[in-house]
């Protein structure tokens, strides 16, 4: 499903890539909701609207407070996103 998805009016889709799970030493995770509420978001960018600046590919940043949509395929999770809610990006 989501090779055919084209995003639309200055959206994007990411697949998120931090984790803000601590580990106990008895291997339970758990959140670090300091880390998290604090933290700026990495993802990584998987497609674009046609008028995008960005690329697949490229590393986006983003405050725990941007908005956004979840999508899952299968057992993967993505967010659409708005470009203008983005604090930076890093190329591909």
């Amino acid at each position: 499903m989501i090779e055919k998805l084209v995003p639309q009016n200055g959206h994007i889709l990411v697949e998120h890539i931090d984790n803000h799970l601590g580990k106990t030493e008895s291997g339970i995770f758990v959140v670090n909701n300091e880390n998290a509420r604090n933290a700026t978001h990495r993802a990584t960018v998987i497609k674009v609207n046609p008028l995008s600046a960005l690329k697949p590919g490229d590393t986006i940043f983003y405050t725990v407070h941007t908005g956004g949509t979840e999508v899952r395929d299968g057992n993967k999770s993505y967010k659409f996103m708005r470009e203008a809610d983005l604090l930076a990006s890093l190329s591909a």
